[in-house]
């Protein structure tokens, strides 16, 4: 994402992806906490946890996201007047909602609207609310917005001003007024179009990962498309965006489960112990291969972006799919990489590099694709000479041209 974009875009794409991969982090955390923990039946032990944490993050992101385009709106506003003397006519003549309030302010002192008293309530933040900057920004200045924004600036104010319940059922009428309208270019994660708002007979919502998930993905993508729109159109300073790389070291052993040792004496009660559990041995060998691979995955890529003059801004390992107690069935481990050319004089879009690594009936399947190049699998142990092939086309291709 080498694109021109203004200083309070950039802030608030920064904000929102740091929230984004630090949600991810802390969700994962719980999803394989639970995965080395004991269970009782088909309850994971840290159910209520996890959905505390569940609905934190959620919560979170939602407001987050609706907040920081509430606050980009008014600046980019800002700026727009003070950049461009046409501005402050257009909306002055289309009577624009971000001015009628100030208006009726101004008529009660007799005194006309002025540009530079309006731009200095603005900074203030008292002169207008949230709604009427975002109508000015979208309906006056003629910049986009997704049909899904209005749905997350909604949810924020329930979650924010009435704990979650919608009474006035207030979504339920957008979602409904929305139609089958939705994102023109939508994110890679919200391809299908779904809304993933649940609201239970009492009208509360039920906040889910995903959900938070959604609303974060979508408000940086509408941010990022529509500045590129602003900095053209209104000819504000801008500035190449470099998405910064934060990386995370994770450990490469877990720690044991001790069981529970019977230490009573015998004037305790006998304590319960918990009985050892024993994989099958086609899944132990599966994840010493896995874990095999996935050491040697790092190392190669790394070493051959060096050699093929490319830099790893963002990357590194996740677990995905169904994370369940005592198996490694559902369970995905995925390697996915930003590459960028190391030449600076050579502007380019980030290129994605992804290697996932799964259990074909216990049999290690690493699959590799990218931006350019088709997906392709092996069922291998470790990482042969046709698979680092299949790395190194993937990653030789990145910026052809």
């Amino acid at each position: 994402m080498s694109t021109l974009l203004t200083e309070y875009a950039q802030g608030a794409l920064k904000q929102m992806s740091e929230c984004r991969f630090v949600s991810d982090q802390l969700w994962q955390d719980c999803l394989c906490n639970d995965a080395n923990c004991p269970s009782s039946g088909n309850t994971p032990v840290n159910a209520a946890f996890n959905r505390m944490v569940e609905e934190f993050i959620a919560r979170h992101q939602v407001c987050l996201a609706a907040d920081t385009y509430n606050h980009y709106c008014q600046q980019i506003l800002k700026l727009a007047i003070q950049h461009d003397p046409n501005v402050w006519h257009l909306l002055r003549q289309k009577n624009a909602e971000a001015l009628k309030k100030y208006k009726r302010e101004q008529e009660k002192k007799d005194q006309p609207p002025d540009r530079l008293d309006f731009l200095a309530r603005l900074n203030s933040g008292h002169v207008l609310n949230d709604d009427a900057v975002r109508k000015t920004v979208h309906q006056t200045l003629g910049l986009f917005e997704n049909p899904e924004t209005k749905i997350i600036c909604i949810l924020r104010n329930i979650l924010t001003h009435h704990r979650g319940v919608d009474s006035r059922d207030e979504l339920a009428i957008a979602i409904k007024n929305l139609g089958d309208r939705r994102a023109l270019i939508p994110p890679l994660s919200c391809l299908d179009g779904c809304i993933p708002i649940e609201i239970n007979q009492s009208h509360s919502i039920h906040l889910t990962f995903q959900l938070g998930k959604w609303a974060g993905d979508l408000m940086e993508n509408q941010i990022h498309l529509m500045d590129q729109t602003f900095s053209h159109r209104y000819s504000v300073p801008a500035s190449r965006w470099r998405p910064c790389s934060v990386r995370r070291q994770m450990g490469t052993t877990f720690p044991k489960i001790q069981n529970r040792q019977n230490t009573s004496t015998p004037e305790d009660k006998p304590t319960m112990t918990t009985p050892e559990y024993q994989p099958p041995q086609c899944e132990i060998d599966f994840a010493k291969a896995r874990r095999a691979l996935a050491e040697a995955i790092g190392p190669f890529v790394t070493s051959y972006a060096d050699e093929a003059k490319l830099e790893i801004r963002a990357g590194g390992a996740s677990l995905v799919g169904s994370i369940l107690p005592h198996t490694l069935q559902g369970q995905d481990m995925s390697f996915e990489y930003e590459l960028f050319p190391k030449d600076p004089n050579i502007e380019a879009a980030g290129e994605r590099l992804g290697i996932r690594i799964r259990s074909d009936n216990w049999k290690t399947k690493l699959t590799v694709w990218s931006t350019r190049t088709m997906m392709e699998s092996f069922v291998v142990q470790e990482l042969t000479d046709k698979v680092k092939d299949k790395i190194r086309d993937c990653m030789d291709k990145a910026f052809q041209s």
